[in-house]
């Protein structure tokens, strides 16, 4: 028996408003296998009403298993042959800090 092949993953990178879930919408109905979105937002919630310091502590010592997990899930639907399109990649921090904004 072949060994089935493996999917690719893709970062979708940018700004709110620049099209990234419009350019996923298009990919999924164009690419030719399943394709699945993984969505890697970590900074949800901040500016919601009655987030308080116990909610950021939680969210920030929660991040990395959330993470990880996201990444697992992404790695299994990879292996399954899928598209794997990861939404905010972590990387994205990178460039939303002004530091690196040039």
């Amino acid at each position: 028996m072949r060994p089935r092949a493996r999917g690719l993953t893709v970062a979708l990178l940018g700004p709110d408003g620049v099209g990234k879930s419009t350019l996923l919408a298009g990919l999924a109905q164009a690419y030719p296998a399943p394709v699945r979105q993984i969505y890697m937002g970590m900074w949800q919630g901040a500016g919601r009403p009655g987030y308080t310091r116990l909610h950021a502590a939680a969210a920030i010592v929660l991040r990395p298993f959330r993470v990880w997990w996201r990444v697992a899930c992404g790695a299994v639907h990879a292996r399954r042959g899928r598209l794997v399109v990861f939404d905010r990649y972590t990387y994205e921090v990178l460039f939303s800090d002004p530091v690196y904004v040039q």
